[in-house]
């Protein structure tokens, strides 16, 4: 048998709620005015509301007070703020008793062709951002991270660098002088986090995970390099995988996806090195704390 018809609400003798309303609109006073004025008026209320409902996006949290602890982000390539180390601000400040917040560095973090000048403004404004914190909050401590480029970048501010690199084509890095430990600046870093480091070099104290001691990155440090380095050594955590491709294994080399296992995205990578590397790394964090709060920096 076949089924009924549907209805046909076109040819129903009911006026529909949509004519109905037109009839009420054309007797309105509003029918007097232009649709267009009033849509014109309406737009910036419109705005507003939708502004409050879905905010755009920033690329800082807001920080109307200083914090105790105040966190740097060098976030790596081609990510968008804040990149994978939110997972690294959030652990540390949930474990640490002191108030605590983070901010990015703000920079291109571009790949290829325009890796050096991405590095070289990312040194720049680290700079700038960390002294300009450092003014307003003198009673603060900051911990300065870094993943992959933003390894690089922080790394390279500290412990200076430059020369030709194997990235961006070659590019050349002009040279820079890293910061003075013992400055006004260099006083209030509490630590120093770097994961995945394209400057990866085997061998030096501060390194962890299963890459600490093998192969170097395709840009490892220079022995000058390491020598101004060396002052910051024990307040640098600098993590890693002995398959990372990026940091230990020269590019190209290796397992490409270790790269991106250092917070939690790929526990099947992580679980392979056996290693909590976020929890590992809040750790250092709290230690340096107490070896601060001991009164020794």
């Amino acid at each position: 048998m076949d089924k009924p018809p549907l209805p046909n609400n076109s040819k129903s003798n009911n006026p529909s709620r949509s004519s109905v309303l037109l009839s009420y609109i054309s007797q309105s006073p509003l029918s007097r005015l232009n649709i267009r004025s009033i849509l014109t008026l309406a737009a910036p209320l419109l705005a507003t509301l939708l502004s409050l409902l879905h905010p755009l996006p920033t690329t800082k949290p807001p920080t109307t007070t200083c914090k105790d602890i105040h966190i740097f982000l060098a976030r790596g390539s081609k990510e968008p703020y804040p990149g994978r180390q939110l997972s690294t601000a959030t652990t540390i400040c949930n474990r640490l008793t002191k108030s605590c917040d983070y901010e990015n560095i703000i920079y291109p973090a571009i790949h290829d062709e325009g890796y050096c000048t991405s590095v070289s403004t990312g040194i720049s404004n680290a700079r700038k951002a960390i002294e300009a914190y450092v003014e307003k909050c003198p009673e603060s401590l900051v911990v300065l991270s870094g993943y992959s480029q933003g390894a690089h970048v922080v790394g390279d501010l500290l412990g200076g660098g430059g020369g030709t690199g194997c990235l961006g084509g070659g590019c050349v890095l002009e040279r820079t002088r890293g910061m003075d430990v013992d400055g006004v600046v260099g006083r209030k870093v509490l630590a120093v986090l770097l994961f995945g480091d394209v400057r990866h070099t085997p061998g030096q104290p501060y390194n962890h995970g299963s890459g600490r001691d093998g192969q170097h990155s395709c840009w490892p440090r220079t022995e000058t390099e390491l020598q101004e380095l060396r002052p910051w050594n024990d307040r640098i955590f600098s993590y890693c995988h002995a398959q990372d491709g990026v940091c230990a294994a020269g590019w190209g080399n290796g397992v490409r996806t270790c790269h991106f296992a250092y917070f939690g995205e790929h526990p099947e990578y992580e679980r392979d090195v056996g290693v909590d590397v976020l929890g590992e790394s809040a750790r250092f964090v709290e230690g340096r704390l107490a070896v601060w709060e001991g009164g020794a920096a």
